[in-house]
């Protein structure tokens, strides 16, 4: 019950502006398997690096895409792994190169799919962002995953040249 109810808080605030949330989190609670959420278990109790291949073979209802994988990562271990959302490519229209310039998508999509070259970068976010949070705020509480949120905050509010400006000085 534990996993289970962890995992519907990461959809739950996942989903927290959307009007979907309710739907989402009560179809995930409906549908995870007992087997699923064991498996699930001991999978989070031995990880080692990103591990979204890993995590999606679970094949967890509402977990299908990098967006909410990467969040299960994060909410296991938020000092080395952060979320990859969507949102965060909209940087990649900046003129500036940033990391995100390197990802390939299509241009109407609307998840991130999870390859191992969607891995492989998504291991690269992390390590930028622990990188930022090492050099700039060694010995304080700040963690990897609060470098992501402040990046997705600018995104979120129309300011990514800043967002870039954060990320192409790091």
């Amino acid at each position: 019950e534990i996993v289970k109810n962890g995992l519907s808080n990461v959809l739950y605030w996942g989903y927290y502006r959307m009007g979907i949330r309710d739907c989402r989190v009560n179809n995930f609670r409906k549908k995870a398997t007992a087997t699923q959420l064991s498996e699930a278990q001991r999978l989070f109790g031995r990880l080692e690096g990103p591990s979204v291949i890993q995590i999606k073979k679970l094949h967890l209802p509402q977990f299908s895409g990098l967006t909410f994988i990467s969040k299960v990562r994060m909410f296991l271990d938020p000092s080395n792994y952060v979320t990859l959302d969507l949102k965060l490519m909209k940087l990649r229209e900046e003129d500036q190169q940033t990391i995100f310039h390197d990802v390939t998508l299509r241009s109407n999509a609307t998840t991130i799919p999870v390859t191992r070259t969607k891995e492989e970068f998504y291991e690269r976010w992390c390590d930028l962002c622990r990188r930022i949070t090492r050099e700039n705020f060694d010995g304080t509480d700040v963690r990897a995953v609060d470098i992501e949120r402040a990046i997705f905050y600018l995104v979120d509010t129309n300011q990514s040249e800043l967002a870039t400006e954060i990320l192409t000085g790091a």
